[in-house]
């Protein structure tokens, strides 16, 4: 009971986190947001197929889903069987600070968070702790099920920038150089050990302002509005049948998507569909009821999670102009001006070189870290 109660926590609070950090048309509906109608409940994933069709069973009415091309993905870099995958510090993206210990000293993962509490990682940023086994030679992360038994090495890591914190600011040089003598302090009861910063203090708070600021640049998305006639508004059970009919479908974050099937790189979505009508996104069950009128679809993605932009963009124009072509309408930027696809695609290609000139290829691991 007590893990349920945990899970339905967490689950709750990814939810609301989602809605305060998503921002632009999303974000002005939600601020005149209603609650949650009696009898509606939020769901796992694994239930929003069954939930969808217990409330709007009919099936659509004709199939448009060759409008949409699946793109022919890259492949990321072949990865490790998940038994013998690494994870230690991504040297681009954190600033790590390597503990080298001694042999003799025989230093399990037990004694280590023994010395770097909670309390001391909330009191110096919240870092992640890497370790290296002694026996295995693998990295991993410490506080893991497996624990890595005897380490060989420690490492220390700070993300140099973290998109989830809208507060963040760049790390400063001297706040670096606290955290390197707090750990230096922390670890001395483990005996003779070395530490050894993965970069300077002075280095890597460039590094983390260049991150925010290449965050704050290129964090884009391409987005498609499809604006309803004035005056008029879309009919949820019409949103719904013209949405199946392009083989979205209704699920996470309760929008509708483009499933990416690949499960190796890119985001989970290859776009989304939502509205900027209150609450700004899609309830079955108030569909079912006839209690949606939207004055407008909004069909988006973020560019720098996207592994093939360009290609995604052309399915979703696509799918927005048959979307306008069922329900009326038509397509704005999201300024509201009137859509100019041709200045649009020029617009994602400069977005795209401007992420790959930086070294962030689009829907890379690293990238998807970043942003």
């Amino acid at each position: 009971m007590k893990t349920l109660l945990i899970f339905l926590g967490l689950l709750v609070l990814a939810y609301l986190t989602w809605r305060l950090l998503s921002g632009g048309l999303r974000a002005r509906a939600r601020a005149h947001s209603p609650p949650m109608p009696d009898g509606l409940f939020l769901s796992p994933a694994s239930q929003s197929a069954a939930r969808a069709a217990g409330a709007m069973p009919a099936p659509p009415t004709e199939d448009a889903s060759h409008l949409l091309t699946p793109p022919a993905l890259p492949a990321q870099p072949e990865r490790d069987d998940e038994e013998e995958r690494e994870y230690f510090p991504l040297p681009t993206l954190e600033w790590a600070l390597n503990v080298a210990l001694p042999e003799s000293a025989s230093v399990t993962g037990q004694e280590v968070t023994a010395l770097l509490t909670r309390n001391w990682r909330n009191q110096n940023g919240q870092p992640t702790l890497y370790a290296k086994s002694a026996a295995s030679g693998r990295w991993t992360y410490l506080f893991t099920e497996d624990s890595p038994g005897r380490l060989a090495e420690l490492a220390v890591a700070w993300r140099l920038h973290d998109s989830a914190s809208e507060a963040q600011k760049p790390l400063q040089e001297h706040t670096l150089q606290a955290y390197l003598k707090s750990l230096e302090a922390a670890v001395k009861p483990l005996g003779s050990v070395t530490v050894t910063p993965s970069m300077t203090p002075a280095e890597a708070a460039v590094r983390s302002s260049e991150l925010s600021e290449i965050v704050a640049t290129w964090n884009l998305g391409a987005v498609i509005v499809v604006k309803a006639p004035a005056g008029a508004s879309f009919d949820g059970k019409e949103i719904w049948d013209v949405m199946h009919c392009l083989g979205l479908r209704w699920g996470n974050m309760d929008l509708f998507h483009w499933p990416n099937n690949s499960a190796d790189i890119g985001d989970d979505a290859l776009f989304s569909v939502s509205t900027s009508t209150a609450p700004g996104y899609f309830l079955p069950e108030l569909i079912a009821r006839g209690a949606v009128k939207t004055e407008d679809l909004v069909f988006d993605f973020s560019i720098p999670r996207s592994a093939a932009p360009l290609e995604v963009l052309e399915s979703m124009m696509a799918a927005a102009e048959y979307a306008r072509d069922r329900l009326g309408g038509e397509l704005q930027a999201p300024d509201g001006q009137r859509l100019d696809p041709e200045a649009m695609k020029r617009d994602l290609k400069s977005v795209v070189e401007s992420l790959r000139s930086h070294g962030f290829e689009p829907g890379r691991d690293g990238t998807l870290f970043l942003f």
